[in-house]
């Protein structure tokens, strides 16, 4: 582990035991290497409780694209334009509320029919995908492990990362920054399209699935910043491999 990345991960965990108002000096400079700003710490706070942050590869990356998809998913910011609410029968409406994006991306990927969408998810997916500890609510979809059984490639993963935020093609592409990040997403997009089947499999049988590719594909990291109108922005950084 570099210097860095031992820095990084103790501001995690400084962050991780002490509250934003007993530690606002700690906080600082964790929101200044997360590239956020404080309107994020409920949503930190709520990522760092559950703990899986410690046990993954980049930890800064993971706790702020989970903190961006949990303050999206609460209303406390906003990257796309308001949609109409859908429609759904009400022995689920609960478990889309509380899921909301995931449960539509669910529908979308697996191309549940009607009797299909009036079953809980843990009867649909596969046991080995769901994810039992998420702050001991009922089960939900641990989207990391489906990327990995999917054999999703960086780009891919952050795609997967956006519709979960809810983001269409082209509120994710207005989205961008650069014409360099549109491009990249642009790409990234037409293969996770072409390979939905695989992300399908992966989530009804919790096998690895294979995906035959023509070359590599760059580390990316999915990055956010504020636009001029208060709405989130999105840009890409290559990393490298560790």
């Amino acid at each position: 582990m570099t210097e860095p990345q031992k820095h990084e991960l103790e501001l995690l965990k400084g962050a991780a035991d002490e509250p934003y108002e007993k530690g606002k000096g700690k906080w600082s400079r964790l929101l200044k290497v997360l590239q956020l700003s404080t309107i994020y710490v409920p949503a930190i706070q709520e990522i760092l409780k559950q703990g899986k942050w410690q046990n993954q590869p980049n930890p800064i990356g993971y706790v702020r694209k989970a903190a961006v998809r949990r303050a999206v998913r609460h209303g406390l910011v906003e990257i796309r334009r308001k949609r109409g609410q859908e429609a759904l029968p009400p022995e689920i409406s609960s478990e889309h509320e509380r899921l909301g994006e995931e449960y539509k991306l669910i529908a979308e990927l697996c191309d549940l029919d009607n009797q299909q969408k009036r079953q809980p998810l843990v009867r649909l997916l596969s046991q080995e995908v769901l994810d039992q500890e998420v702050l001991n609510e009922a089960e939900e979809v641990d989207w990391g492990k489906v990327a990995r059984l999917a054999n999703l490639d960086p780009g891919e993963r952050i795609v997967l990362d956006l519709k979960l935020m809810g983001l269409s093609f082209r509120e994710a592409i207005g989205a961008c920054v650069t014409a360099e990040d549109r491009n990249i997403l642009n790409t990234a997009w037409r293969r996770f399209d072409r390979h939905k089947h695989v992300v399908k499999q992966a989530l009804l049988t919790g096998k690895p699935q294979h995906i035959l590719r023509k070359g590599s594909v760059p580390e990316l990291e999915l990055m956010f910043t504020e636009g001029d109108d208060g709405r989130l922005k999105i840009f890409f950084k290559k990393t490298v491999s560790k």
